[in-house]
């Protein structure tokens, strides 16, 4: 079943939506990398437990995903080794 055609208003919303998205990831990052709080146990303890759980959660969705494209570049590597034996 073919997509429907986006208009122009969706089209320029949908890039704003990307560029606000952008900034936020950078901003975040910049956050990260610039605050050593973050790496420590005590700021953690003392987070509210929903957020605490939000982020840990978030990590481990992450770090499923980097798993998964890891596996599909080794089975592609694998078939290619394969292919040459």
């Amino acid at each position: 079943m073919p997509r429907k055609s986006l208009s122009p208003e969706q089209k320029n919303a949908m890039q704003a939506a990307r560029k606000d998205a952008k900034a936020q990831k950078e901003a975040a990052l910049q956050a990260l990398e610039s605050n050593v709080q973050f790496v420590n146990p005590k700021f953690w303890a003392g987070i509210d437990a929903a957020l605490y759980d939000d982020v840990a959660n978030a990590i481990a969705k992450a770090e499923r995903s980097f798993k998964k494209s890891m596996i599909k570049e080794l089975e592609r590597q694998l078939a290619e080794l394969k292919s040459e034996a």
